[in-house]
């Protein structure tokens, strides 16, 4: 596991070499979700974990928290991101609280 740099992966990764086949971390903000993970795949990332550190998600990790990203109503995974894109998406793919991923592995956020 890697963090990507810049940290949201908005454009292309400076560190490629060290993200190639691994998990990538990226933060969320400044621009679509989908973007970071073609930045992070374009790096030849396995996978990628976008680190949300928003206080709206302290409590709970919901479409409350993560506007217009109800499958099941055939929304995308954000608020600005097309359904449609995210079938194509080229990795695996997950939204994470910054607060869990510090629990899981603090070396990473110290």
């Amino acid at each position: 596991v890697v963090y990507a740099s810049p940290r949201h992966a908005c454009s292309v990764l400076f560190n490629a070499d060290e993200v190639a086949n691994k998990v990538v971390l990226v933060d969320r903000g400044h621009c679509p979700l989908l973007i970071k993970v073609q930045s992070a795949f374009a790096a030849r990332a396995a996978a990628v974990v976008i680190v949300d550190d928003s206080a709206a998600c302290l409590s709970a990790f919901d479409n409350a928290c993560s506007g217009g990203s109800a499958k099941v109503h055939k929304e995308g995974f954000a608020k600005h991101d097309q359904p449609e894109l995210w079938e194509a998406a080229p990795v695996p793919t997950m939204l994470a609280r910054k607060h869990d991923l510090e629990l899981a592995m603090p070396s990473l956020f110290s």
